[in-house]
């Protein structure tokens, strides 16, 4: 048996392969691929197994249960002559789930040695030194909610500064005395939601685990003059966090309805990171609801319009429509796409409804009048390229050029109308005055 002494030797993120010797018969062996998450006490580890369960494990060769045990690679490799058809394993993990798995294993084990009144957390693997860290036996509640992205009353942490530099949006930059913010997003609440640090709270050099709501929550000390925002932003690329997506299933999940994945979509202002280059107001989100209020998702309605909005099936538009409707349901069930965020999204649902609506005036001949104010796109004519603002700037300069010639005009009108009376010379003299 290869098998690795008691205690912390094994490092997080290593992977390890069990054979529980499960009676399958003389010369069979099946190897269960585990995760290395933490390690709690003595030869007993967090870990997490290829049906994403977490449990506690006893790593050694004091587990009875264990026939045999071999240790993955630094980089993952199986170890030499294990095959394929010899190991249950996890099979294709992305990045985000295994860092999903990490961080809930992380609480999990830090509940665990508090409730086993562990007085330490162990940090480091193989090769590095452990560093101890003091640990309530429970840990506190958190003093308020965060804090929103306006500028806070007298007192605040944070003040909100104007724009700076070319991606723009607003800066919150901490004041003297620092301030601690989320560092991991949960159901309710974002990375960067400022919250007080409570007595007590298990802290690990710039970050603290404390108790949000029933959730067991990382935050992290930011200090003066550090930008909120841009923290915020970095820290959810670094956990490769997209607001623009949703979390694809894990193997064996059952795959939800249309329904429920526009229930997980977040809403949130085109713009923000870009000059929206669309007119008008956003439609997605209202078109989502509303497909949610009919039931079913979008290929079932675009049988339902074409059969009720009286439109002939040859007639380009029922092709468009359905081209459409496949492209933002394929979206949304396969891309797991947040379409309430993204600007392409947006397009094509102003199209979708601009053939809706020429079909609603008129079946037989459908209109495409006020085409572009449904696309929000600015009016082109022969190729020129002519700022939004500067055509605006021009409207209205000759709006006021108009007025002025208006009143010019009727003056003149006025003076025609009704010439000075008099006479004499005098009038005259004074007239080519």
């Amino acid at each position: 048996m290869a098998l690795v002494p008691g205690g912390g030797l094994l490092a997080q993120g290593m992977l390890v392969y069990v054979d529980y010797d499960a009676g399958g018969g003389v010369g069979f062996n099946e190897y269960h691929e585990r995760l290395v998450i933490a390690h709690i006490q003595g030869d007993e580890y967090l870990v997490a197994s290829p049906t994403f369960d977490l449990f506690i494990e006893q790593l050694s060769a004091g587990n009875a249960d264990i026939a045999d045990m071999r240790l993955g690679g630094l980089n993952g490799e199986v170890p030499i002559g294990l095959g394929a058809d010899l190991i249950f394993g996890f099979g294709v993990i992305n990045r985000v789930q295994r860092n999903g798995l990490l961080l809930e294993g992380e609480r999990m084990a830090v509940l665990e040695k508090a409730h086993r009144g562990i007085g330490a957390v162990a940090v480091g693997g193989i090769g590095a030194a452990a560093v101890a860290v003091p640990v309530p036996a429970a840990l506190p509640p958190t003093v308020f909610a965060g804090a929103a992205l306006a500028a806070p009353a007298a007192g605040g942490r944070f003040a909100v500064a104007p724009p700076v530099g070319p991606r723009g949006g607003l800066k919150r930059l901490v004041l003297p005395g620092g301030v601690w913010v989320l560092d991991e997003p949960t159901a309710d609440l974002d990375i960067g939601d400022v919250f007080a640090l409570p007595a007590g709270a298990a802290q690990l050099g710039g970050r603290a685990l404390v108790v949000i709501g029933r959730e067991v929550c990382v935050l992290k000390e930011l200090w003066e003059g550090a930008d909120i925002v841009e923290y915020s932003r970095a820290r959810s690329d670094m956990l490769n966090r997209d607001n623009r997506t949703m979390p694809l299933p894990f193997r064996g999940e059952v795959e939800p309805t249309f329904g429920q994945l526009v229930g997980q979509m977040d809403a949130f202002p085109l713009g923000v990171e870009y000059e929206n280059p669309l007119v008008g107001p956003p439609t997605v989100d209202w078109a989502l609801r509303a497909v949610g209020t009919q039931g079913g998702d979008l290929l079932s309605r675009h049988q339902r319009w074409r059969s009720e909005s009286g439109v002939k099936g040859s007639n380009p538009i029922v092709h468009n429509n359905h081209l459409l409707s496949m492209l933002l349901q394929y979206a949304v069930c396969f891309d797991r796409l947040n379409l309430k965020g993204l600007l392409c999204m947006e397009l094509a649902w102003r199209r979708l409804q601009l053939h809706e609506s020429a079909v609603a005036e008129n079946p037989e001949f459908p209109s495409y009048e006020g085409a572009r104010h449904f696309m929000g796109i600015q009016q082109r004519r022969a190729g020129a390229l002519i700022a939004p603002s500067l055509s605006a700037h021009v409207a209205q300069e000759l709006s006021k050029e108009a007025a002025i010639m208006k009143e010019k005009r009727k003056a003149q009108e006025s003076r025609v109308a009704n010439p000075k009376k008099g006479g004499g010379k005098g009038a005259a003299a004074s007239s080519h005055e």
